[in-house]
């Protein structure tokens, strides 16, 4: 924390066009902006995924938008591991 900081970054809060809120985030992208969900997940987890073969290395990007075996699916697994 103390060689790489928080970010502060304000965005809107539940929706968009809500009322902005400024959080310190730990994980940014390359620019220092919030990591988009999407691009994490299709950009980087399941390339990764498809590298292990534990999806096909064939997958096209509507597939790489899907839920299944994406970072959503991760948190509840790891959410159930915890309970």
């Amino acid at each position: 924390m103390e060689k790489y900081p928080p970010v502060a970054i304000t965005l809107p809060w539940l929706r968009s066009g809500g009322t902005p809120l400024t959080r310190h985030l730990i994980f940014t992208d390359p620019i220092g902006s919030h990591i988009w969900r999407s691009g994490l997940n299709e950009d980087h987890w399941k390339l990764a995924l498809a590298a292990v073969v534990i999806i096909p290395k064939a997958w096209s990007r509507e597939r790489a938008a899907s839920r299944e075996n994406g970072m959503h699916a991760l948190r509840h697994f790891y959410a159930s591991v915890l309970a």
